[in-house]
């Protein structure tokens, strides 16, 4: 057993907030609302570090691809959009 206490994570999804847990001892990573149920629990097979890493490129996709829609809609030439439909639900991190 590495570990029994869980690595912590809070992030925003489809606009609700929610706990990332994540036990290194048994993999697990629990995802829970703001009041603390468990609403979804899977294995993470990578390291925490991964997955924090993850969460946080997804965040500043958003954001990117936010500032470039803010451009089409101003009539100047954007970036790609490409991203937009893989991070259309995280708007934030917290460490």
């Amino acid at each position: 057993m590495l570990s029994s206490k869980p690595c912590i994570a809070t992030c925003v999804i489809d606009g609700v907030a929610v706990t990332l847990n994540y036990y290194p001892d048994t993999q697990d990573l629990r995802i829970s609302n703001a009041y603390g149920a468990c609403i979804y629990r899977t294995k993470w097979l990578a390291p925490w570090p991964a997955l924090h890493a993850a969460m946080r490129e997804l965040a500043r996709s958003k954001e990117a691809s936010l500032d470039a829609a803010a451009s089409l809609l101003s009539g100047s030439a954007a970036p790609s959009l490409q991203a937009a439909g893989v991070a259309s639900d995280v708007t934030a991190v917290a460490p």
